[in-house]
């Protein structure tokens, strides 16, 4: 058996390490390719706090999408520090006469030999080298390791997309999209779970976690990341709007006891639509949510009004087209947000006001409202 290992912290793992490693295996013909997930390596400290558990757990969800790469936890399960030579003599003990091919990036081969024990790792590894052949130093480096110590080294073809965990860390902490940098088993687990963001915006998503049902937490962190994808796209200030998104469904569960406590006059609304300004007064009084453009957004994100900023379309748009929903019109709005955030709500209005005729219930004022006033604005032009 042709037994290929792929090494790291996969904190997180994305698609750099995941179309790497697919490549990898199908060029050199192994048999599997195990993603080691690094309990304590050597060379660096883990980032973010994160634990070698969720590391593990996202690095699984993988398997979800790309069977062929399966996670493991060796290294996990061995106390102290791990040493690549410990873990190819292990898994040559529990896969008897098994060819290990340890897969390693070509900046990791120009110090291979700083490794521990490095006679020993070469006298029992077989290495394959992802990356450009051309890179400096790669094909001389790889000559000078078979001449001292025997290695058994392969340069591959295989490279994938310009993306590092790093990467991926920075975007989530800045409340920017990561789509297209991870899969989406892996995207929604961060979001879920509040990995990689400001320790204060963290602990204001484990009281809301707390606050919220499982169902009405997860369609939150869905509208986070519709949010981000739509400030991104649109230029609006990613930090409003994932604070708007994260608070918006804040009074859901006790919508009339918080009006009740703040003395909300909200029984004209239908109960669908009153969490919005209820949600708004909560923000600011329990979470300490000062500023008024996202105080607003959240209160506008049920029925509209006339002059929403950017900001408050985007969250009224997330609430509606983030990934946990499933109705027809959905798409249809999706695609005529990406064209413009009007298109996009007059889309979201029209099936709106298309639902409620059915029902025989009339549309809010404060909708008709904002129809009528983007209308307006594309009149002009």
């Amino acid at each position: 058996m042709h037994l290929g290992v792929f090494g790291g912290s996969f904190n997180p793992l994305h698609l750099g390490h995941i179309q790497i490693a697919l490549a990898a295996q199908q060029e050199a013909g192994l048999s599997r390719m195990l993603l080691m997930v690094s309990g304590d390596p050597p060379h660096k400290d883990i980032a973010a706090g994160v634990s070698a558990q969720e590391r593990l757990e996202m690095t699984k969800l993988a398997e979800e999408e790309y069977p062929s790469l399966v996670a493991s936890d060796l290294e996990l399960r061995r106390p102290g520090k791990s040493y690549t030579v410990d873990t190819v003599e292990q898994l040559k003990a529990e896969n008897p006469g098994a060819e290990v091919y340890w897969l390693i990036g070509a900046d990791m081969l120009l110090s291979l030999d700083t490794w521990y024990d490095p006679a020993r790792l070469m006298a029992t590894t077989r290495f394959l080298v992802a990356g450009r052949p051309d890179n400096p130093g790669v094909e001389e480096t790889a000559q000078r390791l078979r001449k001292q110590y025997g290695a058994d080294i392969t340069v591959l073809h295989a490279m994938g997309p310009d993306i590092s965990s790093s990467d991926i860390r920075a975007r989530v902490a800045a409340g920017l999209p990561i789509e297209g940098y991870t899969c989406e088993p892996i995207i929604q687990y961060i979001y879920e779970n509040g990995l990689y963001l400001p320790n204060d915006l963290g602990a204001m998503v484990e009281r809301l976690r707390g606050e919220l049902s499982p169902k009405r937490f997860r369609h939150t962190v869905g509208v986070v990341r519709s949010a981000a994808m739509l400030a991104e796209r649109y230029g609006i200030d990613p930090a409003k709007a994932r604070l708007a998104a994260y608070l918006h469904d804040c009074a859901k569960e006790d919508t009339e006891g918080l009006a009740r406590k703040y003395g909300l006059a909200v029984d004209g609304m239908s109960a669908p639509i009153r969490h919005a300004p209820v949600g708004a007064t909560y923000a600011r009084r329990a979470y300490g949510v000062e500023d008024e453009e996202v105080l607003q957004a959240i209160a506008l994100h049920t029925v509209c009004g006339s002059g929403m900023t950017e900001l408050d379309k985007a969250i009224y748009l997330a609430d509606k087209i983030e990934p946990g929903r499933a109705y027809a019109a959905k798409e249809s709005i999706a695609r005529a947000a990406e064209q413009s955030l009007n298109e996009g709500m007059l889309a979201c209005i029209d099936r709106t006001a298309t639902y409620l005729a059915k029902t025989g219930e009339r549309m809010h004022p404060a909708t008709i409202a904002a129809r009528e006033e983007i209308q307006n604005q594309q009149k002009r032009g």
